[in-house]
């Protein structure tokens, strides 16, 4: 897939360098509960991301900016259960250079399209801490609607939905 900046593909395993990079980045884990994943962590996820794009024909793109076809980052849509419902977790982390441009709202919004047209129906969820206000913007750009708060303490997560899955995303 690709939108107007970005190239989405399927995660690879070759993108284990630039998903370590990435993910293992204190910066880019700021507001991640369990703070920086370790390499063993990272590589795990990547070989399970792998496997979810085999078995569901779904999951997290590696995110490409087309005007040089570096990776910047890695996000879409994954099966995933929330309390006791089968739905789509939009994710999405971007390496600190690419922060700031939009990169977020235009992915996820591609994100929701695919939704849209290939699971129609299907819950979408962004689940992000409540001090994440960047996450919380490109979520309420979209049209998803606070639905939650879980979890105790300083582990706090709220839960966006969007109200319907059945039309064109408005990214911008």
């Amino acid at each position: 897939m690709s939108t107007e900046r970005l190239l989405l593909r399927p995660v690879e395993l070759t993108d284990e360098p630039t998903m370590l990079a990435v993910h293992t980045d204190p910066v880019t884990n700021r507001h991640r509960p369990d703070g920086t994943p370790d390499d063993d962590r990272v590589s795990s996820d990547l070989r399970k991301w792998v496997e979810q794009w085999t078995e569901h024909g779904i999951g997290y793109w590696a995110i490409e900016a087309r005007s040089d076809s570096e990776v910047i980052g890695f996000g879409g849509l994954r099966r995933a259960e929330w309390s006791g419902e089968s739905v789509l977790n939009l994710y999405y982390r971007f390496r600190p250079s690419a922060w700031n441009r939009g990169y977020a709202s235009e992915m996820a919004g591609a994100a929701v399209d695919h939704a849209n047209t290939h699971l129609p129906g299907t819950p979408v969820l962004i689940r992000t801490r409540p001090d994440n206000l960047a996450a919380r913007r490109v979520a309420e750009k979209l049209g998803f609607e606070f639905r939650s708060e879980h979890g105790h303490g300083t582990h706090r997560e709220w839960v966006y939905r969007l109200p319907t899955n059945e039309g064109p995303a408005r990214s911008s």
